[in-house]
């Protein structure tokens, strides 16, 4: 009681101090309120310390550190594996015997993602258009049908004029050779 009788010679700034002070120490003692309040009496005071509260600080500053360093390292990995995958996939173009810019922009045409099988189906596409177009061949020559009309008018003019024809592109292909 004697502690009472001193709270009432107390003036009302003296009480409302004391009545902060528990208020204070009410919220430092609940663990949901306590690092919020530690960090708000560390603000206005800098001499105040809160090991607790600190370790906890430093331990999440290094978690987020380590964390950004994972997800630095996974991003690097993701272009590596990426950058491989590419080179894999351009190299198998080539041993088709294929353009890799050709065979990107039909991709890019068709909508076809840069997948294994996306580069497969272009490959085989691609393939495929050139078994069914292939060029003829420049030894040979379709048969042609002679004007008759010029045959039978003038059988030896005709006739040299077609052996100056077969001649001449028997020296034309000597030369290509």
């Amino acid at each position: 009681m004697a502690n009472d009788a001193s709270l009432e010679n107390l003036s009302q700034e003296q009480r409302a101090e004391l009545n902060i002070g528990r208020l204070t120490r009410q919220l430092l003692v609940d663990p949901d309120t306590r690092e919020a309040t530690a960090k708000l009496l560390q603000k206005k005071d800098s001499t105040l310390t809160f090991p607790d509260i600190a370790a906890k600080e430093e331990a999440r500053k290094a978690q987020e550190n380590a964390n950004s360093r994972v997800a630095e390292l996974e991003k690097r990995l993701l272009e590596r594996d990426a950058r491989e995958n590419l080179a894999r996939q351009h190299k198998r173009i080539e041993e088709a015997g294929l353009d890799v810019k050709m065979v990107n922009e039909l991709m890019e045409k068709h909508g076809i993602p840069p997948t294994d099988e996306g580069y497969g189906i272009i490959i085989e596409l691609v393939q495929q258009r050139q078994h069914l177009a292939e060029p003829t061949p420049e030894q040979f020559a379709p048969f042609k049908i002679p004007n008759l009309k010029e045959m039978w008018n003038d059988p030896v003019k005709w006739r040299e004029a077609e052996g100056y024809k077969v001649l001449n592109e028997l020296i034309a292909q000597r030369k290509r050779a």
